[in-house]
């Protein structure tokens, strides 16, 4: 069935213009063109790729109409195989989100028919923005959040460990790929110690742990727009433990993770508590060769 029902109206025009209308989600499109012929006709498979594609892929358009970022490293080329290789991966039934997290509920608890696109978002991580090695530092100056008070009113963080000058806020980004993340940290990896996550998780399902560039890169991008599709989720949760997601790298012997982010911007902390906390899990993260 058709998740918004408003999207009847358009139907209308649909069918006289044979145009699909763009504001259709890709689980309505999808739905319409099982319906009749006519419809098909109009959501072929290339426009339901198309449709998938953009609904998934934050890539060089995207991050160009991010307010201040006005040059960005171009995207990978990918090969007409290695395209649809990703796009038929996005199709799949997700590995992760379908079943429950013993300790908190995540975005997509509920549903045992979650696919790879709704579970996921394809990020470009460039090495490149406005012309400047991307590092952490930039990245905190670059985006912005309504801060609550002066705290860190430079950065974009609501906190974050160690100082201006710190080895890990300022290693640039080497190279520009695509990778894909999940929305939200998968289930069983709170409570957690690292090592667990990473053997027992992440790599008999082809993934890894994020660096902390790849989760503040992917939490500020996941942030992106009207926060109440978000909230309660990756960014914290009012009331409910605040969720971050572990990243591969340790601060003064400490886990580096990301997350909680409320109105004044996402957290970058890092403590022993955390490896093993309720109120961290990891997001997960699978290159695109």
């Amino acid at each position: 069935m058709i998740n918004n029902i408003s999207a009847f109206r358009e139907l209308d025009d649909v069918l006289k213009n044979n145009i699909a209308d763009p504001n259709l989600s890709v689980s309505d499109c999808g739905s319409l063109a099982k319906v009749c012929t006519q419809w098909n006709g109009v959501f072929t498979q290339e426009f339901l790729e198309k449709k998938l594609w953009d609904h998934t892929v934050f890539d060089e358009k995207k991050w160009l109409q991010v307010p201040g970022v006005f040059v960005v490293s171009d995207d990978p080329a990918l090969t007409p195989v290695q395209k649809a290789d990703l796009i038929n991966k996005l199709k799949q039934k997700c590995d992760f989100f379908n079943e429950p997290d013993n300790i908190q509920a995540h975005r997509f608890e509920g549903s045992t028919n979650n696919r790879f696109w709704q579970t996921r978002l394809v990020i470009l991580f460039p090495e490149m923005i406005n012309g400047e090695p991307v590092d952490i530092n930039r990245m905190g100056r670059l985006f912005s959040f309504e801060k609550a008070d002066d705290a860190n009113a430079e950065m974009v963080f609501d906190y974050i460990c160690g100082d201006e000058n710190e080895e890990y806020r300022n290693r640039p980004a080497t190279r520009t790929y695509f990778a894909i993340v999940t929305l939200d940290v998968i289930p069983k990896s709170r409570g957690t110690q690292h090592e667990e996550k990473e053997n027992n998780l992440l790599q008999p399902k082809g993934c890894r742990a994020p660096t902390p560039l790849e989760a503040v890169i992917s939490n500020l991008v996941m942030n992106l727009g009207p926060s109440q599709e978000k909230k309660g989720y990756f960014f914290g949760r009012e009331s409910k433990f605040w969720t971050y997601t572990a990243t591969n790298e340790l601060f003064n012997n400490w886990r580096l993770v990301v997350g909680g982010a409320s109105s004044s911007g996402p957290k970058l902390n890092s403590s022993y508590y955390y490896d093993a906390g309720s109120n961290v899990g990891v997001m997960a993260v699978a290159e695109v060769l």
